[in-house]
């Protein structure tokens, strides 16, 4: 039962790293994992419990490596690079108003609604966040209307 466990770890890493941060922010000492099995293969309501395996959630934090700061740097990571961009749309907008005489431009100014795209560049290692604009959602509505 560990090996299948262990191939569950590696084959879901993301699912099982998310358990388990959300097991250490709720101070929850151990974590039971139950393997189970259908009763009958066309039944998908009744199931047999074929074993249960408990792990220490810190032990086996560090055994793969997760850890807690690490998490909150990558957090504030993100969050330093949304506020960046909304200081950016800020700016762009300001200076549209300047250009067009607007002198209302102040409540109009609104960076952080909508919709962002975060992508990960495995060439360099780093993240990069796009945000989605009112161009794309039209389009997209017009694409599916035209599936349909």
């Amino acid at each position: 039962m560990i090996a299948c466990l262990n191939k569950e770890v590696a084959d879901n890493s993301f699912k099982i790293s998310r358990w388990l941060v959300q097991s250490l922010l709720g101070e929850v000492d151990f974590m039971k994992f139950a393997f189970v099995t259908r009763k009958n293969m066309s039944d998908r309501t009744k199931h047999i419990v074929l074993g249960t395996h408990t792990v220490n959630t810190r032990s086996w934090a560090k055994q793969l490596n997760v850890s807690l700061d690490k998490m909150w740097c990558i957090i504030k990571r993100l969050v330093e690079q949304i506020e960046n961009q909304d200081e950016v749309i800020k700016e762009d907008a300001q200076a549209e108003n300047d250009e067009n005489g607007d002198q209302e431009g102040e409540d109009e100014v609104g960076g952080s609604i909508g919709e962002y795209i975060l992508l990960k560049d495995f060439n360099k290692m780093e993240f990069r966040l796009y945000k989605k604009g009112d161009e794309e959602e039209e389009e997209e509505g017009e694409e599916d209307k035209e599936q349909e």
